[in-house]
């Protein structure tokens, strides 16, 4: 689970994500391997480059938290994919956000 209610947005969800997969990496001793994020954010692609300011906002302590966490893979980069060439994982993410009002929903 990535988060919910009032401060969760979309690149929230999407720091936390990746501060999970980087937590785990390095859980499994692979800093040394080359990584190579691909997501459909541009914002968070352009901030972890350095190719745009992290301002304000709710994803700061998020962005915190993954910078350090990337540093520790020499070898990390991140792509850009354009929202038309990654339909397959909008779906796969409509489905589980689905799944999910469908369980918490059933548990009330």
């Amino acid at each position: 689970m990535i988060g919910e209610g009032a401060g969760m947005t979309n690149i929230v969800a999407e720091y936390e994500a990746l501060a999970q997969l980087l937590s785990y990496l390095v859980k499994m001793n692979m800093t040394g391997d080359v990584v190579e994020i691909r997501i459909d954010n541009k914002m968070l692609v352009k901030q972890m480059k350095g190719e745009w300011k992290v301002r304000h906002g709710a994803y700061v302590p998020y962005y915190e938290k993954v910078k350090p966490l990337a540093s520790k893979f020499p070898r990390i980069s991140y792509v850009w994919i354009r929202r038309e060439f990654n339909e397959d994982a909008d779906a796969l993410t409509r489905r589980a956000y689905k799944e999910y009002l469908d369980r918490r929903s059933s548990a009330r």
